[in-house]
């Protein structure tokens, strides 16, 4: 629903696939640690219905910047991907983001997402 807050979205989709990786594909988000996720964005931005992907996701007042989440830089991502046997990442296609606080990460309750508010520019 276009009504569900994103980091809420975010969360379930990241659940879905810990349960199911197979749906990955569909889904397009994955941890990679307890506090990075992995996110393929054309897959992601589909599942979400955002049509202008870097702008809606990406862009300093996209969904994951606005809500307090960053991208790994290239160095950063690269030494996780390899570190987790994932190679070497296509940044085109998937990015590795984390929250900037640890409050958002594979263990967090309802209340933690809540504060993941839009934190707009």
């Amino acid at each position: 629903s276009m009504h569900c807050k994103f980091p809420i979205k975010l969360y379930n989709a990241l659940k879905i696939t810990e349960c199911r990786p197979d749906l990955l594909p569909y889904v397009g988000v994955e941890w990679i640690t307890d506090t990075v996720f992995r996110v393929h964005r054309d897959e992601f931005a589909r599942l979400i219905g955002v049509r202008a992907i870097d702008g809606g996701l990406f862009h300093q007042q996209g969904n994951f910047p606005s809500h307090g989440f960053r991208e790994l830089t290239f160095a950063e991502s690269n030494e996780i991907s390899l570190q987790y046997g994932l190679g070497r990442p296509d940044l085109s296609k998937v990015r590795f983001i984390k929250h900037s606080s640890p409050q958002f990460n594979r263990y967090c309750s309802q209340v933690d997402m809540e504060d993941c508010k839009w934190i707009g520019k």
